[in-house]
């Protein structure tokens, strides 16, 4: 029974400890990393040339598309989650995103920031892989194109099983006669 409460005692002092280790590492993100991201989507939503102060310049497809949206779409997003990985941050967020005949919801968008300079900046994005009119049409035209596919099978069955049934017919028949 001593055994027992020892090894118990062992396994509840290492929970604890893991629990701390884990909310530890939650803290260890600094709120700048929050704030940058949370500037970006600001300025994205007014228009604000500002934006360029919290990207990675270098990053020619990030810069040549934040030029093309910064003035015809508005953002909410809520953060989901942040891991960090060889001092480069993945911020996990879900999006409802607007502009100029078309808006999305619900879709999952991912943020590298990196501290460049002494402040935290994003490298990368695939928040534009989801915004703006030709993505949305290319995701409704996939969601068409799958719909059409189902569509397409369960005619292509229902017309084999009618085939398959009149052809069983046509012999019963032809046995019968």
């Amino acid at each position: 029974m001593k055994k027992l409460s020892k090894v118990l005692l062992v396994l509840v002092f290492i929970t604890i400890l893991g629990i701390q280790i884990v909310n530890a590492s939650a803290t260890l993100v600094p709120s700048s990393v929050t704030t940058s991201l949370e500037n970006f989507m600001e300025c994205l939503n007014d228009g604000d040339e500002d934006i360029y102060n919290y990207i990675d310049t270098s990053n020619s497809e990030l810069y040549n598309n934040i030029q093309k949206y910064l003035k015809s779409m508005e953002i909410r997003y809520q953060l989901e989650g942040i891991t960090v990985e060889n001092d480069t941050y993945y911020i996990e967020t879900k999006i409802a995103a607007s502009g100029i005949g078309w808006n999305v919801s619900g879709f999952t968008t991912n943020y590298e920031i990196k501290e460049i300079d002494n402040e935290y900046k994003i490298v990368n994005t695939d928040l534009f892989d989801t915004v703006g009119t030709e993505n949305v049409f290319k995701f409704v035209l996939k969601i068409f194109g799958i719909i059409g596919g189902v569509i397409l099978g369960i005619i292509a069955i229902v017309v084999t099983i009618v085939i398959i049934i009149v052809i069983k017919n046509k012999k019963k028949n032809e046995q019968n006669s």
